[in-house]
């Protein structure tokens, strides 16, 4: 059973971590921050199923569970808003010219299957071993490996055009 200790303490090691992949998931701050929140709030009320040993792994889970489910409302939300001529489905692409690079890697890194997705960010933005990431997603160490080159590998012939 997880302890108060033993949350505060991973709180402490990982929350850091955990922002930098929802802030790639996301793009924003705020909504990054509630969905850490909110993966930690979901690990609490799971405590009793959750030992200290996997507790971190859980909370990686919990928070690409929350990213991938925010990523498809988003998706849904910005479609309706397109069927139904909303003015301000596209409010967010009008920005300086020299900050379009920056939308590009983000529509890049949202157009990858949400599996990749998951591996690629964590990879990059967790600190996490390999071995670590397959535990968190529940999949073979390999499959991280062949995940995150697929992604690269998307990212890039996405990114070149």
């Amino acid at each position: 059973m997880l302890r108060q200790e033993d949350l505060e303490a991973l709180f402490v090691k990982r929350e850091r971590s955990l922002f930098n992949i929802a802030l790639r998931w996301t793009f924003n701050e705020a909504q990054a921050d509630e969905l850490v929140q909110e993966a930690f709030l979901r690990v609490w009320q799971q405590r009793r199923r959750v030992e200290p040993a996997t507790a971190n792994a859980y909370l990686y889970q919990t928070l690409n569970r929350l990213a991938m489910k925010h990523a498809r409302r988003r998706t849904v939300w910005r479609r309706v808003k397109t069927l139904l001529g909303s003015g301000d489905a596209g409010q967010e692409w009008l920005l300086p010219a020299d900050q379009y690079d920056r939308i590009e890697v983000q529509e890049a890194i949202q157009a990858l299957p949400d599996a990749q997705r998951a591996v690629l960010l964590m990879a990059e933005f967790s600190g996490l071993s390999q071995k670590e990431i397959g535990q968190a997603l529940n999949v073979p160490t390999g499959t991280v490996g062949s995940r995150r080159h697929a992604a690269l590998a998307r990212l890039k012939e996405l990114l070149n055009g």
